[in-house]
């Protein structure tokens, strides 16, 4: 069975709280930096697959951060391509359903502008 879990040498809760953070860290840094390049890049696949190689990106974006975190010491670990896939899925619904209480409500009779 793959899998994604993250390795820690330490029991303290502090620690595992900054290795949260640090792995939220270099997500968001490829997220923000890496990511758009891809989606340029793969834009023509995004059309052909009508949005689902969005997923094939995400996971790549997974994989890069299990290489990252994996060169300093933090210790994501990706077991595979399909592991990635599946945490890539999770992540969009999970990201989908925590913004749902942030998104800003226009009323109908209003312009947005």
């Amino acid at each position: 069975m793959t899998s994604v879990w993250i390795e820690k040498d330490s029991d303290g809760i502090i620690a595992s709280i900054a290795i949260y953070l640090v792995l939220g860290l270099v997500l968001a840094v490829i997220n923000t930096i890496v990511k758009p390049i891809a989606h340029f890049i793969a834009f023509p696949l995004y059309i052909l697959t009508l949005g689902l190689f969005v997923l094939v990106t995400n996971a790549l974006m997974l994989e890069l951060v299990s290489w990252l975190s994996q060169k300093m010491g933090i210790g994501l670990h990706v077991d595979s391509f399909g592991a990635a896939i599946w945490a890539a899925l999770i992540l969009a619904i999970l990201t989908a359903l925590i913004s749902i209480p942030f998104k800003r409500r226009v009323d109908p009779g209003q312009s947005q502008y």
